[in-house]
C-alpha cells in the first residue's frame, strides 16, 4: 500500500492518479501487478470512494491498469522503457546562460543608446497598419519595400525598384529564398568567412568551394578554377578581416560574373551603416551594369537583432522567377514590417544611425588607441562597422583556449581561427566594440589585455 501527501492544488482524485501513473512510469508497480481494492485504498489514504474511483476510471482509460472481474485491477502489461520515455521532458537541461562582464563579439551593439521611445511611437502607429492589414504580401508588404528603397537610394546610392526587394525574417531565410530561385547553384564562400553561410548552404549542397583572401581580398583567380556560378562576398567590409575590395577586384569579379549565364554574385551588406574614417563605400551592386549583383541586407546592427527583418535585391530575372514561384517560407511579422517603414519615413532612423556613427567613432577612436600602445599588439581592418581585427604577434598558443579562459574571467572573445579552413591566421582575434560602454572602454581593455600574458 501507498502513500499520498496530498496537496491543495489539484482534485484528490487527480493527485492519486498522476502518484499510481508515477510508480509505474519509474518501475515501483511492476507491470501486472495487481492494485490495492478501491475500498481498502480509500481507507487507507483518508478520502472517500468515489474520490478513489474517479481515480481508477482514469487509469482505465488511459490503459495504465485493467479491470479482471472477482480479481482486482492490475497494471496492464507495458514496456518499462517506453514508459521513461515519458519523463524526458521534465528532464531537459536548460543551457546556462553566461554574463560576460566584458562582450568584444562582432555583433554586439550599444542597446542603452536606442531610442525606446521613438520606436514605441513608430510601434505604436503601426500597430492600427497592422490590425487592418490583409496579411502577408509575397515579398513582404509593399508599402516597407518602396521605404526601403528610399533608404537603399540615399543610404547606399542604389538605385533599385521596390518590386525587386524582398524582405524576409533573417539572412538565412534569405539565403533560402535564393537557393529556391537559383538554378543549380554551386557557391564559393570565402575563406575566412562567415560560418552560418557556409552551414547554411551545407543543408542543401556539399558542393562549395572556398576562396582565399590575398592582399587585396577575395581572389577571383581561385574562383576562375571553380565551377562556381554563385559567390558570396562581403566586399565592404570583409567578415572578419575587416578588409575592403578595391575596385580592380571588383570589375574583375563583375566580368567573372557576366561571362555566363546564371552565374550571380551576393553582396552581404551585413554592416554597411557605420563608417568613420571616410564617406561611405559605394556597394558592389553599384558598378552592376549587368544585374548580376544580389545585394543582401539587414538591420541587426543599425537597431538590432530583435527587429527580425533582412532583404534582398533580386536581379530582374531572378526576381520574375520568383514572383512565378511558390516558395514556402516564413517572412517577417507584419507588424514588424510597418515598425521597420515607419521608423525610415519618419526620419528617425536616419537620425538614430547617425547619432550611432558618432558614438561607434568614439569608440573606435578610443580602443585603437589604447591597444596600440602595447607592441604586440596589430590592428588590421579598415575603420567602419563594428569590429576589426586584433593580431598578438607574441601569441603561439592554441586561441580556442584564449576563448576559453576569457569565458572564465567574463570576457567574451572569438579568435579568427573559428572562421577559417586552412588553421593559418592563429594569432588574430575579432574585436567588436559595439557592445562596449565608452566611459568603461579602458578597463575593458585592461582586462582584454591580460588574456596575453
Amino acid at each position: 500500500m501507498f502513500t499520498i501527501y496530498f496537496h491543495k492544488k489539484a482534485p484528490l482524485y487527480e493527485q492519486i492518479y498522476s502518484h499510481i501513473v508515477q510508480e509505474i512510469q519509474e518501475g515501483r508497480i511492476q507491470s501486472q501487478e495487481k492494485l490495492p481494492s478501491q475500498r481498502s485504498l480509500a481507507q487507507h489514504l483518508g478520502v472517500g470512494l468515489n474520490t478513489v474511483k474517479l481515480a481508477y476510471e482514469q487509469l482505465l482509460l488511459e490503459g495504465y491498469i485493467v479491470s479482471k472481474e472477482r480479481s482486482g485491477f492490475y497494471v496492464d502489461l507495458l514496456m518499462a522503457d517506453r514508459l521513461k520515455g515519458q519523463k524526458k521532458e521534465r528532464e531537459i537541461e536548460i543551457p546556462e546562460k553566461i554574463s560576460y562582464k566584458w562582450d568584444f563579439s562582432y555583433h554586439a551593439i550599444d542597446k542603452d543608446r536606442l531610442p525606446l521611445w521613438v520606436m514605441e511611437k513608430s510601434m505604436g502607429k503601426s500597430m492600427e497598419k497592422a490590425v487592418f492589414s490583409k496579411g502577408k504580401e509575397k515579398g513582404g508588404t509593399w508599402s516597407l519595400r518602396k521605404e526601403l528603397a528610399h533608404y537603399l537610394a540615399r543610404r547606399r546610392g542604389l538605385e533599385v525598384n521596390p518590386r525587386n526587394i524582398l524582405i524576409t525574417s533573417g539572412y538565412g531565410e534569405s539565403l533560402f529564398l535564393l537557393l529556391s530561385v537559383l538554378k543549380h547553384p554551386i557557391f564559393s564562400t570565402e575563406n575566412p568567412g562567415y560560418t552560418k553561410t557556409l552551414k547554411i548552404i551545407q543543408s542543401f549542397t556539399e558542393e562549395i568551394h572556398s576562396i582565399p583572401l590575398d592582399k587585396y581580398g577575395f581572389s577571383v583567380a581561385d574562383l576562375e578554377q571553380t565551377n562556381s556560378n554563385v559567390a558570396v562576398v562581403t566586399p565592404n567590409h570583409q567578415f572578419p578581416t575587416g578588409m575592403v575590395m578595391g575596385i580592380r577586384r571588383r570589375q574583375r569579379l563583375l566580368e567573372w560574373a557576366r561571362k555566363k549565364e546564371d552565374r550571380y554574385i551576393i553582396e552581404d551588406d551585413y554592416d554597411g551603416d557605420f563608417s568613420y574614417s571616410s564617406k561611405p563605400i559605394p556597394p558592389l551592386k553599384g558598378m552592376d551594369i549587368d544585374d548580376r549583383v544580389i545585394f543582401s541586407g539587414t538591420f541587426s546592427q543599425s537597431i538590432g537583432p530583435f527587429v527580425g527583418i533582412s532583404y534582398i535585391v533580386l536581379p530582374e530575372i531572378l526576381r520574375k522567377r520568383f514572383e512565378n514561384m511558390y516558395i514556402p517560407i516564413l517572412g517577417a511579422s507584419p507588424l514588424l514590417e510597418y515598425f521597420l517603414e515607419e521608423f525610415l519615413s519618419s526620419g528617425d532612423f536616419d537620425r538614430h544611425v547617425n547619432r550611432m556613427n558618432n558614438l561607434y567613432r568614439k569608440k573606435n577612436e578610443k580602443i585603437r588607441k589604447l591597444l596600440r600602445e602595447k607592441v604586440d599588439f596589430e590592428i588590421l581592418g579598415q575603420e567602419m562597422g563594428l569590429h576589426f581585427l586584433l593580431r598578438v604577434h607574441s601569441f603561439f598558443g592554441n586561441p580556442l583556449e584564449i576563448e576559453e579562459q576569457g569565458k572564465k574571467k567574463g570576457i567574451k572573445i572569438e579568435s579568427l581561427h573559428r572562421y577559417e579552413k586552412d588553421g593559418k591566421r592563429l594569432q588574430d582575434f575579432i574585436i567588436g566594440f559595439g557592445g562596449i560602454p565608452l566611459e568603461k572602454m579602458e578597463e575593458a581593455v585592461k582586462d582584454l589585455e591580460e588574456l596575453f600574458p
